[in-house]
């Protein structure tokens, strides 16, 4: 599966975690509503509420009616109780607060609870990547895993976009980039693990793709907030590929001021 399908998957996916939360709320509502006491005391609330509404506008006093108001409600709240319900559960209790579990924004922007699920599950095809944090890095270098978590704990503000990790093989770069990308992932920020090779072969795609179809290829490395390239220098040079699309997209990235951290045996 391509980014493009995972991304509309996940939409489908929160379409229907979205559609679940609506109808669950819906069906409370409807066992609320067939209880007698609740349905008159709701019609009593929808009465007083007018009545408030119409004193307002006329200038009136509306203490007396607020205070009724209050008592039909903690009576409305009373009676749910009866029967096994709470205010909450007649509204939908969507997980997403900002997005309402749509997974986009009113100005066409996913949301980040889309973003963290796609970082996940573009994510977990690396092994045990949940399971590696900054507090297992205990073989590495004290001083170098508490700077580099001291600058995941000032993202987006940190003073630069570019870090790059440079070392022989098995001194744990790798390792402590991953750490890095499960800190990002969990605090709802869209990261991209990805290795050099793997990053070649969307070169290549995108290089022999057609015109119409380029676009979606390197959309999500270009764009994603933090971009994790690991073990830069081990893959195939490709001529007029490599160099150039790797050259584009560190620029890219630059210019929209977007993390990027490589490793390297280089």
């Amino acid at each position: 599966m391509n980014i493009t399908e995972l991304k509309r998957s996940i939409l489908k996916e929160l379409e229907a975690q979205r559609t679940n939360v609506i109808n669950r709320s819906e069906m409370n509502n409807f066992k609320a509503h067939s209880n007698i006491k609740y349905k008159n005391l709701a019609n009593n609330l929808s009465s007083i509420i007018i009545d408030i509404a119409k004193t307002k506008i006329k200038g009136g006093d509306t203490t007396s009616l607020e205070k009724e108001k209050q008592k039909i409600e903690s009576s409305m709240e009373d009676c749910l109780k009866e029967i096994g319900l709470s205010p909450n559960d007649l509204k939908p209790n969507f997980n997403c607060k900002i997005c309402n579990d749509v997974g986009t924004l009113p100005n066409g922007e996913y949301c980040q609870c889309f973003n963290k699920l796609l970082s996940d599950k573009i994510n977990s095809l690396n092994a045990g990547i949940k399971k590696i944090s900054f507090k297992n890095c205990e073989l590495l270098n004290k001083s170098l895993v508490e700077k580099i978590n001291t600058i995941c704990n000032q993202y987006p503000n940190q003073k630069f976009n570019k870090i790059i990790f440079s070392g022989a093989t098995g001194v744990g770069k790798t390792h402590l980039t991953l750490a890095m990308t499960n800190y990002f992932t969990n605090k709802n920020i869209y990261t991209i693990f990805i290795s050099s090779a793997v990053l070649n072969q969307q070169f290549l795609k995108y290089h022999t793709a057609p015109v119409n179809e380029k676009q979606e290829i390197l959309n999500d490395i270009l764009d994603c907030d933090v971009l994790i390239i690991d073990d830069l220098g081990t893959e195939p040079k490709l001529k007029n590929v490599t160099n150039e699309y790797l050259l584009y997209l560190i620029n890219y990235r630059n210019a929209k001021n977007k993390l990027t951290i490589i490793t390297t045996n280089l």
